[in-house]
């Protein structure tokens, strides 16, 4: 079905592409399974339906199976290390360990450093007749980098805050 949620950071880091992501190393996911968030919706809607009084229907993980978000990228790259993506060479492609900066530095990195020259070389191959075939190339790299600022922007808050969501009600 393609990639979804984080399907495409996972698959970008084990291509070498994402060479580090924001979030707190300590901070805890909440993992959960499509399935569990239909049954707890199709579950709770007649118990909302009988109140008058708004209740709260949290499906989470953390509370009582934290998975720390360095545990998880531990095990991402274990198994990239064990099954890599390989070169055209036929070499695996080395994987990258991560520093996990803040979203403010990894924005200004990932502007100054990738985001800036990319647009400064799209203007280049669009515009100067002998640099003009290296422009779709160029154009993939621009928007690759601005799809990886969307996915920081996306998950950031998931990986940097350090609040749990209660399941009581969910689970009465």
């Amino acid at each position: 079905d393609g990639f979804r949620m984080a399907d495409p950071l996972i698959a970008a880091y084990g291509k070498g592409r994402l060479k580090d992501f924001p979030g707190n190393p300590d901070g805890v996911l909440d993992i959960v399974p499509a399935d569990c968030v239909v049954n707890a919706l199709l579950a709770s809607i007649p118990l909302a339906a009988e109140s008058d009084e708004v209740q709260l229907f949290h499906v989470a993980t953390g509370g009582q199976n934290p998975v720390k978000l360095k545990d998880v990228v531990r095990n991402i790259r274990e198994y990239f290390t064990a099954n890599p993506f390989r070169k055209k060479s036929g070499e695996p492609i080395p994987l990258k360990d991560w520093s996990y900066p803040s979203r403010a530095q990894f924005e200004l990195s990932n502007r100054l450093k990738v985001q800036y020259p990319l647009a400064i070389a799209s203007w280049f191959t669009r515009n100067v007749p002998g640099l003009k075939k290296h422009h779709k190339r160029v154009s993939i790299a621009k928007t690759s980098a601005e799809r990886l600022t969307y996915y920081a922007d996306l998950y950031g808050p998931y990986v940097e805050y350090g609040c749990r969501f209660g399941t009581d009600n969910t689970k009465a």
